[in-house]
C-alpha cells in the first residue's frame, strides 16, 4: 500500500469510528460534510485548518448579515468553557462545535440561553 492509499483508509476508519461512536446520540446531528477532515483540514495535519477558522465556516455556510452574532469582536471578560481565537475575538466555533460533541441543534456547544449569558448579562 502507498502512504496515499493508508492516509485514505486512516481517515474512513476514523470517520466511521466517530459516526458509530455518535450514531444514535440527539446531539451528535452533525452534517456529512463535518465528518470528510479534508473539507476542513489540511492533509497533513490533524488540527491545522486549510483556512482561518471564519474563513472555513463561510465557505459551507454563507453569512447572514443581521441575523448571524457578529465575529471577530474583542470580549473583554473570557466567557467560561466557550473558545476565543488567540486575539480573544469571538469566531464561530466560539458558539459551534464543528464536530459534534456535546452539543445541542445546530450544533451549539450548549443551550441558547445559557450560551447568550455567558458573555451578555441577562
Amino acid at each position: 500500500m502507498t502512504n496515499g492509499s493508508t492516509l485514505t483508509i486512516n481517515r474512513l476508519v476514523l470517520a466511521s469510528v466517530f459516526l458509530l461512536l455518535c450514531a444514535g446520540r440527539p446531539e451528535a446531528q452533525v452534517p456529512k460534510e463535518h465528518t470528510a477532515c479534508s473539507s476542513c483540514h489540511i492533509e497533513e495535519g490533524r488540527s491545522a485548518l486549510k483556512e482561518g477558522i471564519h474563513e472555513t465556516c463561510i465557505r459551507c455556510h454563507p453569512p447572514h448579515p443581521g441575523k448571524d452574532h457578529p465575529v471577530k469582536v474583542v470580549q473583554k471578560v473570557v466567557p467560561d468553557g466557550l473558545p476565543l481565537d488567540k486575539e480573544n475575538r469571538i469566531t464561530c466555533v466560539t458558539c459551534h462545535e464543528p464536530h459534534g460533541k456535546g452539543t445541542v441543534g445546530r450544533l451549539m456547544r450548549m443551550d441558547l440561553k445559557k450560551l447568550c449569558i455567558a458573555c451578555h448579562e441577562p
